[in-house]
């Protein structure tokens, strides 16, 4: 790699955890942080919002099944808050767009494929946790960061510095570019008389000009960043530690449970790790453990969770489909999700129920215990 090209990478680099750093010092507004924070605004309007005609697309009796069942939901898990003594709050609700017939007109209800519907909440089940995780957050990671990116700042080049080193190559690679403009005509003459000694005189210029760029950049290279692959490192490890750390205090301090109502495919799942469980009512119930975690996986992907559990009420095929998730059994038939036949469910009739719990095996089995599972069956259509 040309110095260039390591000058730049250190800069990334170091403008990276000074991003890191940063995000860490900036005042927070959610004082759960680093629990996912709610958003109430979005939270408040989706509540709120009512049949509005055919600007989404959704058809009046889709409004109230949502409104139904967000005050069941709701309900269900401030029950579970009293019996637990955990903390609760709704962190997110998703509601479809809807189907259009045509521009600003909704398919007609008899003809709509079963309305999608989603509501997650948290769940604070340790606040000594909760306050360890954010001391952590606040004192040791915010001391490591800062750390590295003195180490960045110690190694990296001002911007006099970055001028001039830009500067230096742009001088030796006019000059090679001006010798070869001026000496190739005689070089090509060489070239076709076989005159050896034009030709290595040619050459021999062009390499001297390749020496000058080249001891220039091992000088910068010595200069600028000595300890660039272990900065590299120590940047690496920065991350493995914090990603770590965030694992392991998420677990011991929260639950994150999402309902998703009529959905016709569950999220594709990695089952290397998993082994069933015990619901009541439900369909298809297993406990998961995932050794690959993302930090910032979206809300219910098994990705995002070292452990996680799930429980699928209604009709659902049991076995994974080729994309390692299940399918509903109403989606086989396309007469069910189609936009041209009458449905035999109306749209705002429930006929599936997933249910996701993120946190640690010990509080996912408390809450799956607790879990009403006959007032959830009690939602599915008869059929």
């Amino acid at each position: 790699m040309n110095v260039h090209m390591k000058f730049i990478n250190l800069h990334c680099c170091m403008m990276l955890t000074l991003l890191l750093a940063s995000a860490m010092a900036k005042a927070q507004t959610c004082p759960d942080f680093p629990i996912d924070c709610a958003d109430d605004e979005t939270n408040q309007q989706l509540a709120e919002k009512k049949w509005q005609g055919a600007e989404d697309y959704k058809v009046k009796e889709e409004y109230v099944m949502q409104d139904n069942l967000r005050q069941f939901f709701k309900g269900m898990m401030e029950q579970m808050s009293k019996a637990t003594k955990w903390r609760m709050f709704q962190y997110d609700e998703f509601q479809e767009s809807g189907i259009a017939k045509a521009e600003n007109i909704p398919l007609a209800y008899p003809y709509r494929r079963p309305c999608t519907w989603e509501i997650s909440f948290i769940f604070v089940v340790n606040e000594d946790s909760l306050h360890a995780w954010q001391h952590w957050y606040n004192n040791d990671l915010q001391a490591k960061s800062n750390s590295l990116v003195d180490a960045y700042k110690q190694n990296v080049p001002g911007e006099n510095v970055s001028k001039m080193i830009n500067d230096s190559i742009d001088y030796y690679s006019n000059r090679k570019a001006k010798y070869m403009e001026a000496n190739f005509p005689d070089y090509q003459k060489a070239l076709v008389a076989n005159d050896q000694k034009g030709i290595k005189k040619y050459e021999s210029g062009l390499k001297k000009y390749d020496d000058d760029i080249d001891a220039l950049t091992k000088r910068i290279g010595a200069k600028a960043s000595p300890n660039h692959a272990s900065l590299e490192h120590q940047g690496d490890d920065l991350q493995t530690y914090r990603h770590n750390n965030f694992m392991l205090f998420r677990n011991s301090c929260m639950l994150r449970v999402s309902f998703k109502v009529n959905d016709h495919t569950s999220p594709s799942y990695d089952e290397a790790h998993a082994k069933d469980l015990v619901v009541p009512g439900a369909t298809i119930s297993k406990m998961m453990h995932n050794t690959k975690t993302e930090d910032n996986e979206v809300f219910g992907s098994y990705t995002r969770a070292p452990d996680f559990a799930i429980a699928f009420f209604g009709k659902w095929v049991t076995k994974l489909n080729e994309y390692n998730s299940y399918n509903a059994v109403y989606r086989s038939d396309p007469k069910n999700t189609d936009a041209v036949t009458i449905k035999k469910i109306p749209c705002d009739k429930v006929q599936t129920v997933q249910v996701h719990v993120e946190g640690s095996p010990k509080y996912i089995t408390q809450f799956l215990k607790l879990l009403d599972t006959q007032k959830i069956n009690s939602l599915i259509v008869k059929q």
